[in-house]
């Protein structure tokens, strides 16, 4: 189980929630990978918050 699955099901977070598991997974097998799936996560959840506009909706 992932610190991340609760993302997984809403469709608003699920873009990310993928990357932020496997950065979870990988963390201690290959911390450099890890650092690669966490920014593909930030960079994904910056997008989401972006394309939502002011009144929740997405634009």
């Amino acid at each position: 189980m992932s610190n991340f699955s609760f993302l997984q099901s809403s469709a608003d977070f699920a873009p990310f929630a993928a990357p932020a598991a496997a950065a979870e997974q990988i963390l201690h097998i290959d911390p450099a990978a890890c650092v690669l799936s966490c920014r593909r996560t930030m960079e994904r959840a910056v997008k989401r918050g972006y394309s939502v506009g002011k009144g929740g909706e997405i634009i």
